[in-house]
């Protein structure tokens, strides 16, 4: 049996069955994305598999996923947790700023257009501005 669940409904479990009791792994996806559900989760967590041990019930494993991860702090907070990798890369981001967005893409609005609200006194300018080079026959028009 596989249950997904949010942190959320993770703790709400926890609270009703400290051992997670019938459950054999628990993943956390994403754990660099720190929040106040995501620590206190981990911090329940953390003991489980050892008291279950002591209980001589069965084996919890806790497997905790990122991209991002300081994973030699997380073994540490984890007694020394061992840690699988996996070879990847990033890719590079590049941030764009939403009032850049439109010269970037090179598109432009036909002041024609019905959507093409302005304010008053400058649907002149607008006009003037497409026919200074607006982009010319390789601009991008709205249909």
């Amino acid at each position: 049996k596989l249950t997904f669940c949010t942190v959320g409904i993770l703790l709400r479990r926890l609270q009703g069955d400290r051992y997670l009791k019938g459950v054999t792994h628990v993943l956390l996806d994403e754990v660099h994305e720190r929040s106040l559900d995501s620590d206190f989760a981990l911090a329940l967590l953390r003991d489980v598999p050892d008291r279950r041990r002591r209980m001589n019930l069965p084996p919890l494993k806790l497997v905790l996923m990122s991209a991002t991860i300081d994973s030699d702090l997380f073994s540490r907070y984890l007694d020394n947790a061992p840690v699988v990798t996996a070879p990847g890369r990033t890719f590079p981001v590049s941030t764009v700023f939403l009032e850049n967005i439109h010269e970037l893409l090179e598109y432009v609005l036909d002041p024609e257009n019905r959507a093409c609200r302005r304010p008053r006194g400058f649907a002149d300018e607008a006009k003037s501005a497409m026919r200074a080079g607006g982009g010319g026959n390789d601009r991008r028009r709205n249909a």
